[in-house]
Formats: structure tokens, sequence, C-alpha cells
């Protein structure tokens, strides 16, 4: 315990009592509340006043000292649930690694008769389910014969009894398919040979069909045929009739044909001449325009040219001009200005 000037702070060890008791705090609450209600002072004298700060003080400090006990007792509280979380973690983890070992022996002993059973459990489904996978006679026999060399003796583990009723139930089950499969089998047989039989007599009964078919299809081709050359010769002999009436007339229109194709030719040759005098003396006229017209483009370029050789001269004279009045020479000047005019010299150029 520690000591204040008003209390006793309780040690670490009684701590949790005086903190966590309904009204253990109190003695010292209480202790503090009487030392203050016999606590008087004079505040109009700097004693007084001293006094009165001093106490103050001392509550202050019982305060803070309580305090800080609390605090810590609260701080050594909260690690309390993390070790015991970790102690129930170990100890949880070390017993169950004990009871695993213990029970090694009896699980391993528990998993080898669970596979055992399985595996039983397993071939008699597979001896049950032969009834149904066993489809045609020649697979129902050969289940048949599996089972029946199948011995039910005493290495089957307690599970004879239920081999034996699954290879009796099988067996009965198999050999009642297979005798229903063969029935199904024979009249699966009758059922095609009668209508193979029902085919054949359909097929027969298609030819002689045909046959009669053919012969009334040849009779009436040969009718048809006569009646065709019937109509053939008179079809001719009018197309024959038809044939002269279009020649005699075809010869009357190619007559007259000749006659208008001539009086046709003869104004035609007269029109042919009219328009070749016309042609001729537009062509005349064409001509001559056109002589004029080229005549005139050509004084008109021949003047143009010559303005712009003197409009050309008249500038680069005056280029020369500035050059020689800059300091250099008239030749040089004029060389110069010739070879830009050339386009002789790179980013220099005269404007026109």
């Amino acid at each position: 315990m520690s000591q204040t000037d008003l209390i006793t702070i309780p040690a670490q060890q009684d701590a949790l009592q005086v903190f966590t008791t309904e009204g253990g705090i109190d003695p010292l609450i209480d202790r503090i509340r009487r030392e203050v209600d016999k606590f008087t002072a004079d505040v109009s004298t700097a004693k007084g006043r001293a006094e009165v700060k001093a106490f103050a003080f001392s509550i202050t400090k019982a305060k803070t000292s309580l305090e800080a006990v609390g605090k810590a007792l609260a701080a050594e509280q909260k690690l309390i649930p993390g070790k015991i979380d970790a102690c129930r973690r170990r100890t949880w983890s070390i017993l169950e690694a004990m009871a695993d070992e213990v029970r090694k022996p009896l699980t391993e002993y528990e998993e080898a008769e669970k596979a055992r059973i399985a595996r039983h459990r397993e071939e008699i489904a597979r001896i049950d389910g032969l009834p149904a996978t066993a489809r045609t006679v020649v697979e129902i026999d050969a289940a048949i014969a599996d089972l029946e060399a199948f011995v039910i003796g005493v290495d089957l583990d307690g599970f004879a009894a239920e081999y034996a009723i699954a290879k009796d139930t099988a067996l009965r089950d198999l050999r009642s398919k297979r005798a229903a499969r063969v029935q199904a089998d024979a009249e699966e047989a009758e059922r095609i040979r009668l209508q193979r039989e029902a085919a054949e007599r359909a097929a027969h009964e298609r030819e002689e069909l045909i046959r009669t078919e053919a012969i009334a299809a040849e009779r009436a081709r040969a009718e048809r045929e006569a009646a065709e050359k019937r109509d053939r010769v008179e079809r001719a002999a009018a197309a024959e009739r038809r044939r002269i009436e279009e020649e005699v007339a075809r010869a009357e229109a190619a007559a007259q044909a000749e006659r208008d194709a001539a009086a046709r030719r003869e104004q035609q040759l007269r029109l042919d001449a009219e328009a070749a005098e016309r042609r001729a003396a537009e062509t005349e006229l064409r001509l001559k325009r056109e002589a004029e017209d080229r005549a005139r483009q050509e004084a008109e370029e021949a003047a143009r040219r010559e303005a712009d050789t003197r409009r050309r001269n008249r500038i680069q004279r005056e280029a020369v001009a500035a050059l020689v009045a800059g300091g250099i020479t008239e030749d040089v000047a004029k060389l110069a200005v010739t070879m830009i005019a050339r386009k002789a010299v790179p980013h220099v150029a005269i404007s026109y």
C-alpha cells in the first residue's frame, strides 16, 4: 500500500477486491468526506488560502493515486482473457492429440470395418443389379453362370445370409427374365417372318400390278401414236397449203417492196446530194472561222508575251540598279539577277 495525506492507497493485490466489490471504494471516499467536513480555513488571510490550496491538492493527489491503481488493475485484467484463451487452446490441442492417440487403434479398426462392409455391400448391390443390366439371352446366361459359380462360404464375414438372398433372388429373376426374353425373341422372330412374308406378297402384287399397268400403258401408247400420226399427216397437208399461199403472197409483196425501195433510193440519192452540198459549205465556213480565230489568238498571245518580256526586263533592270547602288559591280549584279531569274539560287526569287 502507498500513503497520501488523506488515505492509504490499497496494494495491487488488494485493489481487485476494492474496485470490483460493490461499495468497496466507499470507505476511502467516506474518509476523505470526513476530512472535508472537518476542514475550515479563513480565506481572507494568506495562510487560510494556502491551507485551502494544500487541502484541495491533497484531494487531487488521492484521486490521481486511486485512478492510477484502477488503470493498472484494468490493464492487467484485460490481459487475462488472452492468457485464458491461450491456455484453453493449448489444453484443447494437447488433450485432443491424446484422445486421438488413445483412439487410433479403434479408429483404424472402424475404418477397416467400414471398408470391409462397403466392399460386401457393393458386391451384393452388383448381384442385385445383374437382372437389370443383363438384357440379351447371352448376357443373361453369362450372369447366371457367374452367380452359379459364386460359392457362399464362411469367408464372407457375416454377410453369407445376405449374399445367399441376393444370389437366390438374382438367379430367380435372371431365369424368369431369360424365359421371357426367349419367348420375346421367338415372338420377334415370328413377327419378322410374318412381316417378311407379307412384304414378299406385297412385292409380288406390286410386280403384277406393274405388269398389268405396263400392258395397258403400251396399248394406250400405240393408240396415241396412231392418233398422233394421223394428226401429223393432216397438219402437214394444211401446212403445205399455207406454204404455197404464203409464197405467192411473199412474191407479190417482194415485187411491191422492190418498187417502193427503188423510189426510196432515188429520193435518198437526191437528199444525200443536197446534204453533201450543205456540209461542204458549212465546212468551208467553219475552216475560215477557225483560221481567223487562230490568227487573232496568236496575235494576242504575241502581244502578251512581248508585254511580259518588257515588264520582266524592266523589273530585272531595276533589281540590277538596286544591287549596283548597294556597291556591287554592274556585271556581277546582272549575273546575280540572271541566276535568280533562272531559279539557280535556292530560296531567292524575283517577284514579277
